[in-house]
Order: structure tokens, then C-alpha cells, then sequence
């Protein structure tokens, strides 16, 4: 649903705490940050060429990062985060028994 969404040039909800009876679905790691980044990109008004011009990238490779179906090495989207004012937390926990 995240990539058709974006696919569609569509706003992404934000996540919210589970409410009650209700189950999260994770995304993957890689569905995510693409997410955060395609809805940072879409608060801020920006576009892929300014992206790319932030970067000194292509603006094909930069369409690329928004592409939840295109492999995009970490450091990358990290450094796009940190263009738009916003930093990648990672953390963990337990999986439930």
C-alpha cells in the first residue's frame, strides 16, 4: 500500500500508536526510510532535481531513491534525510513470544 502510494504521487499517513485490538505491520527497512523520505519531500515542497542538486547527483539517480522497487544504499538516503533537515534513528526490540 506504502509504494502504491507513492507510485501514485499520494500522501502517506504518518504512523500512529496501535490502538486497542489493533496489530501494527512493520515495513521493511528499506520500504521505510523511502517512505520518510518521499513524505518529508512532499512537506517541504521539494522535487528529485532539488534533491539531486543538494546531493551533486543525477536527478535519475535521485528519482531512483523515491522508488520503493530500486535498491538505494543507506548512506545515501541518509544523506538525502540530512539535505531536508532530518536525521535516520535505527533501533530495535524484542519480538513478542
Amino acid at each position: 500500500a506504502i509504494a502504491a502510494a507513492m507510485a501514485a504521487g499520494e500522501d502517506i499517513s504518518k504512523p500512529t500508536k496501535a490502538k486497542r485490538n489493533q496489530v501494527l505491520i512493520p515495513l521493511p527497512a528499506s520500504i521505510a526510510i523511502k517512505a520518510l523520505l518521499y513524505m518529508v519531500m512532499r512537506e517541504q515542497n521539494r522535487t528529485n532535481t532539488w534533491l539531486a542538486k543538494q546531493l551533486q547527483i543525477d536527478e535519475k539517480e535521485a528519482r531512483r531513491m523515491l522508488d520503493p522497487y530500486h535498491v538505494t544504499k543507506l548512506p545515501r538516503m541518509n544523506a538525502a534525510l540530512h539535505a531536508l533537515g532530518k536525521e535516520m534513528v535505527i533501533g530495535f526490540k524484542d519480538v513478542a513470544a
